[in-house]
């Protein structure tokens, strides 16, 4: 063996077997088949095959061939094997790239919704009637919209990647600077809460350009992934509201005065007549009460409550059951000839409205009144 493998190397294959087969013929033709059986056992397999199955043995001849049926079973199993494993790899692999698929579908799908939901938001923005920013931690504008330029006199490209304080300076009603700790934004960071300044607030603006106007304003942390970022700021212009607001407190008062002094020149008539006045509202509150009840009731000047009343009339008549009769009927009614302490006393009952027509009740007027003999 070892010289025919050194034979191979040297002279190559041709040669080799050459050797082997004149070796061969040698042996058989001196010695006969015990060694040639021999020699062809220890030759390299794939030489000489065709001798070798000549000379081998039956139960070795058989011994060989199951051997090499089983090796090909086995390498069919094997093939087997591999071509499953194969099969199972090239259906994960398809399962893998419909997987992919389907998500580049909905990643595009996810693009196009988010660039239609932007473009949305952006319209829905720049449409705003009022003012909007956004501010970032470092208190730099980010966003502004077309309206909130126009309030401030700005250009979005003047502003954006600027501070907010540098932009517009806010003041108090009487014309304090606000500290920028004390700003709605540096509020609405720190305390994470939504700050709202409206009409009653009286918070005015200083824009960059020099115009102060009196704001009405939302600010919100703009937070992402739980980290506040920065604020959203929405705000207006209320200065018309501000002067209806003055207009309306300036008639108010002017009309409450009217109605004081028409109040006290009722309240002055019904002191110069004859008869008693008492005045309720709809829950048997006493308004009012003239001087000359306490003359004909006998009673000392005071203010008095319904109750008192009752105590006083006890003995006359049920005022709480007329009372709720004038209110329930709404119509007026008198009774006569009430004795009190002596005397005859005649009550007239009366329903106030607020509106006749709609016949809306606000209370009751009691006149009380001697009646003299004749």
């Amino acid at each position: 063996i070892l010289f025919y493998e050194k034979i191979l190397r040297n002279f190559g294959l041709k040669t080799a077997e050459s050797l082997v087969h004149h070796s061969f013929q040698k042996l058989k033709d001196t010695y006969g088949s015990d060694y040639t059986s021999y020699f062809l056992e220890i030759i390299p397999d794939g030489i000489m095959d065709k001798e070798r199955y000549g000379y081998l043995s039956r139960e070795e001849l058989e011994r060989r061939v199951v051997e090499i049926t089983q090796s090909e079973r086995d390498k069919r199993k094997l093939a087997e094997h591999l071509t499953k494993q194969l099969e199972q790899k090239i259906r994960e692999v398809d399962m893998q790239k419909n997987e992919i698929t389907h998500l580049l579908a909905e990643s595009q799908n996810l693009e196009e919704k988010l660039k239609d939901e932007t473009s949305q938001l952006n319209s829905i923005v720049e449409s705003m009637g009022e003012g909007l920013l956004v501010v970032d931690l470092a208190h730099k504008i980010t966003l502004i919209n077309p309206a909130a330029q126009t309030l401030l006199g700005v250009e979005a490209k003047d502003v954006i990647g600027k501070r907010w304080s540098d932009i517009v300076t806010a003041y108090d009603e009487k014309g304090n600077k606000i500290p920028l700790q004390e700003r709605s934004f540096a509020k609405s960071v720190h305390k994470n809460n939504i700050i709202v300044t409206n009409v009653d607030a009286n918070h005015y603006y200083k824009s960059y350009s020099g115009k102060i106007f009196p704001v009405a304003s939302t600010t919100t942390p703009l937070v992402t992934d739980n980290m506040i970022v920065g604020a959203v700021k929405v705000f207006q212009d209320i200065s018309q509201e501000k002067e209806s607001k003055t207009t309306i407190r300036k008639e108010v008062e002017r009309q409450t005065k009217e109605l004081r002094l028409q109040q006290a020149r009722i309240f002055a008539s019904l002191n110069s007549v004859e008869q008693g006045f008492i005045i309720t509202d709809t829950k048997a509150t006493v308004l009012f009460t003239n001087q000359p009840l306490s003359k004909i009731m006998k009673m000392p000047q005071r203010k008095w409550s319904f109750e008192d009343l009752c105590m006083q009339l006890k003995d006359t008549l049920d005022i709480v059951e007329f009372y709720h009769r004038c209110m329930n009927e709404k119509q007026a009614f008198v009774l006569k000839d009430l004795i009190y302490q002596a005397r005859k006393l005649r009550m007239f009952f009366t329903p106030i409205y607020l509106d006749e027509q709609n016949k809306s009740l606000i209370g009751v007027v009691i006149v009380v009144e001697e009646e003299i003999s004749t």
